[in-house]
C-alpha cells in the first residue's frame, strides 16, 4: 500500500510538472515583447489547482516544473550559460512558485472555505482574493528579488518587474484554477451542472482576450518592424552614399595623379592628405607603379632616399617580410600615406599575393578600379578586416596610354612588346579601407544607437567583415557570431548591394532594449483588461452557475414536499368525513371528494354539470363567507337545507372559502351533516328555554322578598342579620342575570331579537347609564370621568335599551377590573361620520393569550374555581351581537402605560 501510494505521488508530481512546463511555454508565446513580459502566467494557475487538488505533497512537481521550464528559457538566449548566478536565480524562482502554490492552499482553507460550492459572491470573492493576489505576491518577491541579485535586472526595475510578475501570476490563478477545480472537486455530481457553464464562460473569454491581443501585439509588431526597416533604410543609404563618397574621392585622386616620372613623395601626400583626414574610411593610400626587374636598382634607391628603407622590394614568406627574388615585373608600394602606421609597407610587391593579382588583372583589363576580397589589414592588431580598391591610372603618350615596360632588357625585346603593353597601366593607386573605422565613421555622423550592424561580403561566398553593436551609447563587438545568431534577430533587415566588382550583405537589427524602449504597453494592457474580463465572467458563472445548482435543488426540494403535501391533503380530501366542493361563483360544481356521494347520495360521475343548488336551494357564496365570519366569531354558523338524491331534506352546516377572487372566482364549500347536532340543540334550547322561564318567575320574586327583608332586618338587627341577608340578594341578582344573558343569547341564536330603533342622543345615554351605575364607584372604589363633543348631540338610530346593556357591562367590567382609587374613564369622540364609544381603566389589561377568545361565549380570563372575579363570561359575547346587529363593531386593545380600553363605533345621524 505505501509502495503504491509513493508511485501515485511519484506519477502525479511528474504530471505536474509537465503541466507546468507545457503551458509555460505557452505563456512565452503570449508574452508582449523579447523581454518575456506576459500579462497572464498560466502556470501559476495550473500549480495551485493541483496543490488544492493533490495536497501539499504535489508542490515538488511545481518546483520541478519551474526549474526545466527557466533552464529551457535560458538556453535559448544566444551564448546563453548555466552558470552559478543563473542556477541559483532558478532555484529560487522554483522554490517560489512551490511556496506561492503552497501558500495559496493554506489561505484559501483558512479564509475562503475551500473546499466549499463557491456559489455566493461573497465566498468567491474571498477565494479568488486569497489564492489571487494575496498568495502570488510572494513569488513575485522571490523571483524578482533573486533576479535584481544575479544582476539579471537593474534595480531601478525592480519595481516593474514586481508588479508585471505579480499581476501574470494573479491573473494566471483567477482564469485557470477555478477552470479545473470544477473538473476536479467533490462530489463531481454537483459541479457536473456547473463545469461546462464555468468553462464556456473562462475558455471563451479567454479566448477572446487573447484573440485582441494578439491582434494589438501583431499591431504594434508591425508598427514596430515597419520604424525599424524605415530606419534601417535610411541608415543603407546613408552607408551606400559614405562607400560611394570615398570611392569618388579615390577616383578624383587616381585621375589627378602626374605621370609615374613625375610623382613624387610631397607631391603624393599632398593629394591624398585632404582625402584621409575627411574620409576616416580609409586606412591609407599608396602609389603602386610597375617595375621592370632592370628598374628595380632605381626604384630601391629612390626608396632609400625618400624613406630611409633599405630592404627595397620584399614580399611575405613564412609570415615574414623578406627581400623579393628577382622576376620579370614588380608592383611595389613607391609612396604611402598617412606613413606612421603604414612604414612597413614600403616596398611591398602587391602582385606577390595571388589573391590579389585577379583584383590587379580585373583592374589592368577592364580599366576600372576593382575591389579585393576581405583581408586583414596587418597595421591593426584588432578589428582589423578591410579590403583594397585598385585604380589603375593612365596617361597617354610614350609607348601610347597606359603603355607597359618591355618584359626583357634588351631594346628588341622592347621593341616587339610594345604592342602588346600598350594597354597596361603606369600603376595603381591603392586604397585601404579599414571596414571598421568606414562603419564607426557612418554610426556616429548618424547617432545610430540601439542597433547590432553586421556587414558581410558575399561575392563568392558570405564572409562576416564586421560586427558592432551600439546600445546605450556602448560600442561592443562579436567578430565570432555566426550566420544563424544574425538571423535569428527580432527585426532584422537585410539589404544587399554592389561595391565595384563586390556584393555586400549589411544586416541591421536593433537591440533588445531598443526594442523595449519603443514598445508600448498597449498590447499588454488590452490583455490584461481582457483578462481581467476573464476573470470577472468566470466569478460570475461560479455565482450564477451556483446559484441556478442551489436554486435548482432548492426546487427539487420543494417539489418533493409539494408532492408529499398533496398526498396528504388528497388522502385528507379524500377520507374526510365532510363534504367538500369547489365551486364557481355560479354555483358549478367542479369537484367533490368521495364524503359528498355518500352525503348527498349521487354519484361522482353525476356531479359533472351540476349546480350546488340543486343540493343546497339556498346557497349563496357571499351568505356562506358572511356565515363563515360568525363561526369564526363564535356566534355559531346558520344551518342551511340540503336535498338528497331521494328528495330527503336534512340540516347542514356551510362553510366557504374564497380559492380565488380574480374573474372567474371560485370556492370551495365545507359541508356537515348537522342532523343529530341540530336536534340535540332543539332539544337543549328547549330545556334551557323552559328552566329558564320556570326559574326566572321564582327568582324574580325571591330577589323582591329578600329585598323587602333586607330593609326589615336591617333595621331591627343591622349589625346580625344584614350581611347574610346582602349575600343572599346578591346571588339572586346573579342567578336572574344569568337566566336572562341566556334567553337573549337564545333570542340571538334563534334569530328571535329585535331591536327597537328610535333617535335619540348617545351622549345623554351614556351620561344616564354613569348615573345609573354610581354605585359601582362605592363598590369597587373608583371613580368615572366623561368626555363628550363640545355641542353634545350625537344623535343615533338605534334600540336605546340594548346600547344601555352594553354600555353597562364595559363599564361593570372596567370596574370589575380597575384597581381601588382609579379612575374610568368614559369619551365620545366623532370621527368619519360614525361616534366612537370608549372605556378606558387601569387595570392589568387582556392578557395575549385570551385576546382572541374574549368576545367567545362563557369566555373569562380566570376560568379557574378560584377567580376572584365574577361573572358569567356572555357579556361581550352579547354585547357584539347587539353592536354588530347595529351595523357597528366593537373591539379593544391595551395601551401602553397599562390599562385596557374597549370601544364601539356605531354610525351617527347627519
Amino acid at each position: 500500500m505505501a509502495k503504491s501510494h509513493s508511485v501515485g505521488t511519484l506519477f502525479y508530481n511528474l504530471l505536474t510538472a509537465l503541466a507546468y512546463f507545457v503551458t509555460g511555454r505557452i505563456g512565452l508565446w503570449l508574452t508582449t515583447d523579447s523581454t518575456y513580459v506576459t500579462a497572464i502566467w498560466i502556470p501559476s494557475g495550473i500549480a495551485l489547482a493541483a496543490v488544492l487538488l493533490g495536497g501539499y505533497r504535489l508542490c515538488a512537481g511545481v518546483f520541478l516544473g519551474s526549474l526545466i521550464n527557466n533552464l529551457s528559457v535560458t538556453q535559448g538566449f544566444p551564448d546563453a550559460e548555466i552558470w552559478p548566478w543563473q542556477l541559483f536565480t532558478f532555484v529560487a524562482i522554483g522554490a517560489g512558485a512551490a511556496l506561492q502554490s503552497c501558500l495559496g492552499r493554506y489561505l484559501v482553507i483558512r479564509f475562503a472555505n475551500y473546499p466549499g460550492r463557491l456559489a455566493e459572491l461573497p465566498e468567491i470573492i474571498r477565494f479568488l482574493f486569497f489564492a489571487g493576489p494575496a498568495s502570488c505576491l510572494s513569488n513575485a518577491l522571490i523571483g524578482c528579488s533573486s533576479l535584481l541579485l544575479a544582476g539579471f535586472i537593474p534595480a531601478e526595475n525592480y519595481a516593474r518587474s514586481l508588479g508585471v510578475w505579480w499581476i501574470g501570476d494573479t491573473i494566471g490563478v483567477v482564469v485557470f484554477t477555478p477552470l479545473i477545480l470544477v473538473w476536479g472537486l467533490q462530489p463531481r455530481e454537483s459541479w457536473k451542472k456547473r463545469r461546462w457553464a464555468v468553462t464556456f464562460s473562462l475558455l471563451g473569454t479567454f479566448f477572446l482576450a487573447t484573440v485582441a491581443f494578439l491582434y494589438a501585439k501583431s499591431w504594434e509588431e508591425s508598427s514596430l518592424r515597419l520604424r525599424f526597416f524605415s530606419e534601417a533604410q535610411g541608415y543603407s543609404a546613408a552607408l551606400n552614399q559614405s562607400l560611394e563618397a570615398h570611392l569618388d574621392v579615390a577616383r578624383a585622386i587616381e585621375r589627378n595623379l602626374p605621370a609615374n616620372a613625375t610623382i613624387n613623395r610631397s607631391g603624393f601626400e599632398k593629394a591624398v592628405f585632404w582625402a584621409l583626414e575627411r574620409y576616416p574610411g580609409f586606412q591609407a593610400m599608396s602609389w603602386n607603379p610597375y617595375i621592370r626587374s632592370y628598374e628595380r636598382e632605381e626604384f630601391e634607391a629612390g626608396l632609400l632616399d625618400d624613406y630611409d628603407v633599405d630592404m627595397g622590394i620584399v614580399t611575405r614568406l613564412d609570415g615574414e617580410l623578406q627581400r623579393s627574388p628577382e622576376k620579370p615585373i614588380y608592383l611595389p608600394v613607391r609612396f604611402i600615406f598617412p606613413l606612421e602606421s603604414n612604414r612597413g609597407a614600403l616596398g611591398f610587391d602587391v602582385s606577390s599575393n595571388p589573391s590579389r593579382l585577379s583584383a590587379i588583372a580585373e583592374a589592368r583589363d577592364s580599366r576600372k578600379p576593382v575591389m579585393t576580397g576581405p583581408i586583414h589589414l596587418v597595421q591593426q592588431s584588432l578589428d582589423n578586416m578591410g579590403a583594397l580598391v585598385f585604380y589603375p591610372h593612365f596617361l597617354s603618350g610614350g609607348h601610347g596610354e597606359g603603355s607597359m615596360p618591355s618584359l626583357a632588357p634588351g631594346a628588341e625585346e622592347r621593341d616587339g612588346e610594345g604592342a602588346e603593353d600598350s594597354d597596361y597601366p603606369e600603376g595603381f593607386l591603392v586604397a585601404v579601407f579599414r571596414i571598421h573605422s568606414l562603419l564607426k565613421h557612418f554610426t556616429e555622423r548618424l547617432n545610430m544607437d540601439g542597433y547590432h550592424i553586421t556587414l558581410a561580403d558575399i561575392t563568392e561566398q558570405r564572409y562576416l567583415m564586421h560586427e558592432m553593436t551600439i546600445d546605450n551609447g556602448k560600442v561592443s563587438m562579436s567578430p565570432d557570431i555566426s550566420e544563424e545568431e544574425v538571423n535569428s534577430r527580432p527585426y532584422r533587415w537585410e539589404h544587399k548591394f554592389a561595391v565595384l566588382n563586390r556584393e555586400w550583405d549589411l544586416d541591421i537589427a536593433p537591440t533588445k532594449s531598443n526594442i523595449a524602449a519603443n514598445t508600448s504597453i498597449n498590447a499588454w494592457i488590452v490583455y490584461v483588461l481582457g483578462l481581467l474580463f476573464t476573470g470577472v465572467s468566470g466569478m460570475v458563472s461560479l455565482f450564477f452557475s451556483g446559484r441556478t445548482l442551489a436554486l435548482e435543488t432548492l426546487v427539487g426540494e420543494r417539489t418533493a414536499e409539494l408532492r408529499h403535501s398533496e398526498q396528504r391533503l388528497r388522502a385528507i380530501y379524500e377520507h374526510t368525513p365532510d363534504g367538500l366542493l369547489t365551486v364557481t361563483e355560479d354555483g358549478n360544481i367542479t369537484a367533490v371528494n368521495p364524503a359528498v356521494e355518500s352525503l348527498f347520495g349521487y354519484a361522482c360521475s353525476d356531479f359533472a354539470g351540476l349546480n350546488i343548488r340543486v343540493l343546497i336551494p339556498d346557497f349563496h357564496a357571499a351568505t356562506a363567507e358572511t356565515n363563515q365570519e360568525s363561526a369564526a366569531l363564535d356566534a355559531g354558523p346558520g344551518y342551511l337545507q340540503g336535498i338528497r338524491r331521494n328528495g330527503q331534506d336534512f340540516p347542514l352546516e356551510l362553510q366557504t372559502v374564497c380559492l380565488s377572487q380574480t374573474p372567474p372566482a371560485s370556492y370551495l364549500c365545507i359541508v356537515r351533516d348537522v342532523t343529530e347536532r341540530a336536534e340535540a340543540e332543539r332539544i337543549k334550547d328547549e330545556f334551557i328555554s323552559t328552566i329558564s322561564h320556570e326559574l326566572r318567575t321564582p327568582l324574580t320574586a325571591i330577589n323582591g322578598s329578600l329585598t323587602l327583608l333586607d330593609a326589615k332586618i336591617a333595621l331591627a338587627a343591622p349589625d346580625k342579620h344584614a350581611h347574610m341577608i346582602e349575600i343572599a340578594r346578591r346571588n339572586t341578582d346573579r342567578l336572574l342575570n344569568l337566566v336572562n344573558a341566556i334567553l337573549d343569547l337564545k333570542k340571538m341564536a334563534s334569530g328571535e331579537m329585535t331591536l327597537q330603533l328610535s333617535h335619540f342622543n348617545l351622549a345623554q345615554l351614556v351620561s344616564d347609564v354613569l348615573a345609573l351605575n354610581q354605585g359601582l364607584t362605592h363598590n369597587a372604589d373608583v371613580s368615572f370621568t366623561l368626555q363628550i363633543p363640545s355641542d353634545n348631540a350625537v344623535v343615533v338610530e338605534a334600540d336605546e335599551e340594548r346600547l344601555t346593556q352594553v354600555l353597562t357591562n364595559l363599564i361593570s367590567n372596567a370596574a370589575k377590573f380597575s384597581p381601588p382609587h382609579s379612575e374610568i374613564a368614559v369619551a365620545i369622540t366623532l370621527e368619519n361620520g360614525e361616534a366612537r364609544v370608549s372605556v378606558t381603566d387601569k387595570g392589568p389589561g387582556v392578557p395575549p393569550e385570551f385576546q382572541n377568545r374574549i368576545f367567545g361565549r362563557f369566555a373569562q380570563a380566570d376560568s379557574s374555581n378560584t377567580r376572584n372575579k365574577s361573572g358569567t363570561g356572555l357579556g361581550l359575547n352579547i354585547s357584539k351581537a347587539i353592536i354588530e346587529r347595529h351595523g357597528g363593531k366593537i373591539g379593544f386593545h391595551n395601551n401602553p402605560g397599562g390599562g385596557c380600553t374597549f370601544y364601539f363605533e356605531m354610525p351617527v345621524l347627519a
